[in-house]
């Protein structure tokens, strides 16, 4: 029960970013698991509960969101 993403807010304009948030928000709500690689900073800090940053495959910095 993941569901993975690459780049999901590619080519949306703001009010489909903000529809696609609220999505993902509800799964999680009930119960579903999502990972998500964006460059989207402003979306992962809008949405995400966790974000990690990657350097080069390297994880350089994990941080608890919400």
């Amino acid at each position: 029960r993941v569901l993975l993403m690459d780049e999901p807010t590619a080519s949306l304009d703001p009010a489909r970013r903000a529809e696609l948030g609220a999505l993902l928000r509800k799964l999680t709500q009930d119960g579903r698991t999502l990972l998500v690689s964006t460059h989207d900073d402003d979306f992962a800090n809008d949405w995400a509960t966790r974000i990690l940053r990657l350097d080069s495959g390297v994880i350089v910095d994990a941080g608890e969101r919400r």
